[in-house]
């Protein structure tokens, strides 16, 4: 799970390249903010069923504007079912 960590570590910093706040990414994506936040820290699959975790990870990847091929192989366990 250590790959789910640093890769929501990738998605805080992107968006605060992107100067957004959760709440504005909350707003754009409509994945409430505590479930952003629990990805960003690598503790999603505490709040979620995998699915719903593949899901949000996915939309918020898309949103950031990361390629999901990339991150599949990057980060090949944050994507297990």
């Amino acid at each position: 799970m250590d790959g789910v960590k640093k890769m929501g570590g990738s998605f805080r910093v992107k968006r605060e390249e992107m100067n957004l706040t959760l709440k504005e990414v909350e707003n754009a994506t409509s994945i409430r903010t505590m479930y952003l936040q629990a990805i960003e820290e690598g503790r999603v699959q505490q709040f979620l069923s995998n699915v719903y975790a593949l899901g949000f990870i996915r939309q918020y990847a898309s949103f950031l504007g990361f390629n999901q091929e990339s991150l599949n192989k990057e980060y090949p366990d944050a994507f297990r079912v």
